[in-house]
């Protein structure tokens, strides 16, 4: 996949777009922690499981609000 991007992109940057539509999500985690109001879901995305084990999370709040998105791996 990051050939394929880096190829696409023609010796410019990769674009955000293009980055993000080759994302797709490898783990929904729902959230309740006892004695915390907020209940949190962690969507875990990668470009290619095969090459890499690292991940961006994405943690949301209760009503949709992105609280961070961190480089996991």
């Amino acid at each position: 996949m990051i050939k394929r991007l880096t190829r696409e992109a023609n010796g410019e940057p990769i674009s955000v777009d293009a980055f993000t539509a080759a994302m797709h999500p490898v783990r929904i985690g729902l959230w309740h922690p006892t004695g915390e109001a907020e209940t949190r879901i962690v969507m875990d995305y990668t470009i290619d499981a095969a090459a890499s084990d690292e991940l961006l999370a994405v943690k949301v709040a209760r009503d949709g609000t992105v609280t961070s998105v961190d480089w996991e791996s």
